[in-house]
């Protein structure tokens, strides 16, 4: 029996066919067709977290991100409902109903996610299944940097920045590609398994520059004011995170699997970023 008859017959059902969906590369997500006995039919997603050793986050990935599901789900934000996890090897996975949506972006498209991103960041960390800390981009910040960034390492290493503690709810990886739209409104929030504890400009210093490479700085812009009216936050130390956010993009961005032309883009967008974030941090 496959993996997906089997998770077909546990929800009570019959498989009636599996296709892959395609848009991120942390997980293998199958959307999965079932015919009820009832007569109707349900289509859920088996997502199996294969890059998760990768990342470090071992087997326990797939529980984390369906136990996290699970706590957004009941605190009403728009996440897919979890609905069941195997942890069995060789490939722990976990089931998640389908949500219809798309990920084209509507005119206020950057303010809508900045007002989602403040509502997840006032959701309270320690009420949250555990998550691991986010990391400290001060520390691991000069690793990333090539040699034209000579200047802002030496300033790192003679008077390395002391950033405020704060323990908030992260998504881990908060861009357009991992939210969905329908009828110009957000419906869900995807992929998890990066969700961590700690410094909200993290979030909001992913988004700026994901959404830089399909808006410009005008749509990077807008989400900034709008998540700093919403939440209520000092920005006063973004420029740090803007910095290890395009830096570390930069070192990583040629395994993301992009067509050449996009990624001349976004590189270009990347190096952009970390220019200005830089000639902030050694003013």
């Amino acid at each position: 029996m496959s993996l997906f008859e089997d998770v077909a017959r546990r929800l009570g059902g019959t498989l009636t066919g599996h296709a892959p969906l395609v848009g991120g590369v942390s997980a293998r997500v199958t959307a999965v067709d079932i015919a009820l006995p009832d007569g109707t039919t349900d289509r859920v997603v088996v997502r199996e977290p294969a890059a998760a050793l990768r990342k470090g986050h071992g087997s326990q990935s797939a529980r984390r991100e369906f136990d996290l599901l699970g706590y957004l789900f009941g605190a009403g934000l728009p996440v897919p409902r979890p609905m069941m996890l195997d942890e069995r090897p060789p490939q722990p996975f976990f089931v998640m109903e389908l949500v219809e949506g798309t990920r084209d972006l509507p005119a206020d498209g950057a303010e809508q996610m900045a007002d989602m991103l403040a509502r997840v960041h006032a959701l309270a960390p320690d009420d949250a299944p555990p998550l691991p800390d986010r990391e400290d981009p001060v520390a691991s910040l000069p690793e990333l940097l090539g040699p034209d960034h000579e200047a802002l390492r030496a300033r790192l290493a003679e008077r390395p920045f002391v950033l405020t503690p704060r323990r908030t709810l992260l998504h881990g990886d908060f861009w357009p590609g991992n939210v969905l739209w329908r009828d110009a409104a957000i419906v869900a929030l995807l992929d998890w398994e990066d969700a961590a504890v700690g410094d909200p400009l993290s979030d909001v210093a992913c988004c700026r520059l994901e959404l830089r490479y399909v808006l410009g700085t005008t749509g990077a812009a807008a989400f900034t004011r709008r998540y700093e009216q919403r939440a209520q936050r000092s920005l006063d130390e973004l420029a740090i995170w803007d910095a290890y956010v395009a830096a570390a993009a930069l070192v990583s961005m040629g395994q993301w699997g992009l067509p050449a032309q996009r990624e001349a883009l976004m590189r270009r967008e990347a190096e952009a970023a970390l220019a200005q974030a830089e000639a902030h941090l050694l003013r």
